[in-house]
């Protein structure tokens, strides 16, 4: 986790900032990690320890491979994982610059991913990718009752500390929960869903039913995750009522990982 800081220092300069990778590396000795991981894990602990400030300019890569002694492709690979992790940002023709730090899923309820390394749980990004009003089928009519009005859905990707990503599909009754359409999508970023909906309408479930079985993705899923129509892994289904009537519905999928999911009953 990120440590806050009240003021932030200026960004070391770039020669700066070879010097550091450089030291923390050759300290780092022969873990048995691959080099390219050694390094991933050399900038994370500079930018834990905010010895590498938001901003901070990377070393050219060929130059960072002659000063570490290790291949540009084990370089390029290193700040690719970094990248993904969203702790570097890579600007064409500019260079890879430190990542302002990002705000982790407020109060994860579902999402708790344990890190077997730390015992930790893993930071949750969450954003929101398609919000829109659907038709009733079947199964939402069942579920939500019939409501002239359609259904809210909100469809979301869940990021676990760039290790791997879930997928959220939420419905809503719209006769309830119409204005959830003109929130502002950036205010559901990261934000946990139960407590936007009492804040900002005054509607707030109970949970009323909690499933998980092993199920493969759905094709919304395999779109957004870009994943194969084959994997594996499970779907967990969860109501909500108020006054003894389902008001959100909520499905997520979750792919085969290492990561254990801490099973939390849920308030």
């Amino acid at each position: 986790m990120l440590k806050a800081s009240a003021t932030r220092p200026e960004p070391a300069k770039r020669e700066d900032v070879s010097k550091l990778i450089e030291n923390a590396f050759l300290l780092s000795g022969d873990t048995g990690l691959p080099l390219y991981l050694r390094l991933h894990r050399c900038v994370e602990e500079l930018i834990a320890d905010e010895k590498l400030q938001p901003g901070a300019q990377m070393p050219p890569e060929q130059s960072l491979a002659s000063t570490l002694g290790i291949s540009l492709g084990t370089v390029q690979k290193g700040l690719q994982s970094l990248s993904s992790k969203r702790l570097v940002v890579r600007h064409h023709g500019r260079g890879t610059f430190v990542a302002e730090p990002r705000r982790s899923l407020m109060e994860p309820r579902l999402f708790r991913f344990l890190d077997p390394e730390t015992g930790k749980f893993l930071p949750i990004y969450a954003s929101i990718i398609e919000r829109k009003i659907v038709a009733g089928t079947l199964e939402l009519t069942e579920v939500l009752g019939e409501d002239r009005e359609g259904y809210v859905q909100l469809s979301r990707i869940v990021d676990a500390d760039g290790r791997f990503a879930c997928y959220s599909e939420l419905f809503l009754p719209a006769s309830l929960f119409a204005s959830v359409m003109s929130i502002p999508l950036k205010d559901f970023d990261n934000m946990n869903l139960k407590r936007l909906f009492a804040e900002r309408i005054g509607i707030e479930g109970e949970v009323c039913s909690q499933r998980i079985r092993a199920n493969g993705p759905s094709q919304a899923a395999c779109e957004a995750l870009k994943i194969d129509p084959g994997s594996r892994g499970i779907e967990m289904e969860i109501r909500e009522q108020r006054k003894s009537k389902v008001i959100i519905f909520q499905r997520i999928y979750m792919p085969e990982t290492l990561y254990p999911l801490d099973i939390k009953l849920l308030p």
